[in-house]
């Protein structure tokens, strides 16, 4: 959070709020991991780092979060942090 406080100028003390606020869950490998080969074979080419958050959004068929633009064209959503900020600072 300091980082994005600092890149975007923003309120760290806000940017905790935010954070705090989220309906936040930890998933381990176990939860999500029949969605996993599929996420490998998804964007296992362009970073397979990001397989296991990819598997977890198929899992809860949910968007990601994220600035990476390796998560584009796979068929799941995907919101930047300059896009939640605009829509949660306009509602």
């Amino acid at each position: 959070l300091p980082v994005l406080s600092s890149r975007r100028n923003l309120p760290l003390d806000k940017l905790f709020l935010a954070l705090s606020l989220l309906p936040l869950v930890i998933c381990d490998e176990e939860f999500y991991k029949n969605e996993l080969k599929k996420a490998t074979k998804l964007i296992g080419g362009r970073d397979p780092d990001d397989a296991h958050l990819l598997a977890l959004s198929l899992k809860l068929n949910c968007p990601i979060w994220s600035n990476d633009k390796d998560f584009e064209q796979l068929g799941v959503d995907v919101y930047t942090t300059s896009a939640l900020i605009e829509f949660f600072t306009n509602t």
